[in-house]
């Protein structure tokens, strides 16, 4: 048997979410690469098209 060393994603990443949903236990976001993070708005977090008022986003 041949065990080869499986490669570690080293990639920056930010974990970008809504508050609202987090503090319900609801989270509804996931990883980003940190070179888009900043172009994350709350529509990528809820995978829809979502008023913000309300909502404590990113």
């Amino acid at each position: 048997m041949i065990i080869t060393p499986s490669a570690t994603d080293t990639t920056p990443r930010a974990w970008t979410d809504c508050l609202a949903y987090y503090n319900r236990g609801t989270p509804t976001s996931d990883w980003f690469d940190a070179e888009i993070a900043d172009e994350v708005v709350p529509a990528t977090v809820h995978g829809i098209h979502i008023r913000t008022d309300g909502h404590d986003e990113l």
